[in-house]
C-alpha cells in the first residue's frame, strides 16, 4: 500500500483541502467585489468563486454558490482597461466603467465570441459608489 507516512500526509492534505474549499455561505444575496482585473483572474474575477461562468458551450454553471446580485467597484491598473468578465456582474460603479478601454475589452471579446460567452455585457451602473436598497 505504500509508505505509511506518505499515505497519512495524503489523507491530511485531502482533509484540509476539502474543508478549505467548502463555501462558508452557499446562498448570498449581494456580493460586492472591490476590484476585478486580468491580474486577478483570466476572466477578471474568479468564475468558480462567484459561481458564474457564462460559457454554455464549454461548461455548466456551478451549483454553488448561489449569488443573487454581484456588484464590482473597480478595475485594477494592471488590467490596462481590459474588463473582460465585467458581464459576470449585475452592477458596476462609475469608477470601474470609466476605466474600461472598449478597444482592449472588445479585442479580447472578439476572440471569445466563438465560445459564445457573455463576459462583456453591461447591465446597470451605480454612480458614486452609493447603493440604495429598498425594503418592500
Amino acid at each position: 500500500m505504500g509508505d505509511p507516512f506518505v499515505n497519512r500526509f495524503y489523507h491530511i492534505v485531502k482533509t484540509i483541502f476539502s474543508d478549505f474549499l467548502a463555501y462558508p455561505l452557499q446562498n448570498i444575496d449581494i456580493l460586492i467585489i472591490d476590484e476585478m482585473g486580468k491580474d486577478i483572474s483570466g476572466a477578471g474575477i474568479d468564475t468558480k468563486v462567484v459561481g458564474r461562468i457564462h460559457t454554455p458551450l464549454i461548461a455548466e454553471e456551478p451549483e454553488l454558490p448561489k449569488i443573487k446580485r454581484i456588484i464590482i467597484n473597480d478595475l485594477t491598473e494592471a488590467s490596462e482597461g481590459n474588463a473582460v468578465g465585467v458581464g459576470l456582474a449585475d452592477f458596476v460603479t462609475r469608477r470601474l466603467f470609466d476605466k474600461i478601454s472598449m478597444e482592449a475589452t472588445y479585442l479580447k471579446e472578439f476572440y471569445l465570441i466563438t465560445l459564445k460567452t457573455r463576459l462583456v455585457q453591461f447591465y446597470y451602473e451605480i454612480s458614486n459608489n452609493k447603493i440604495k436598497l429598498a425594503v418592500i
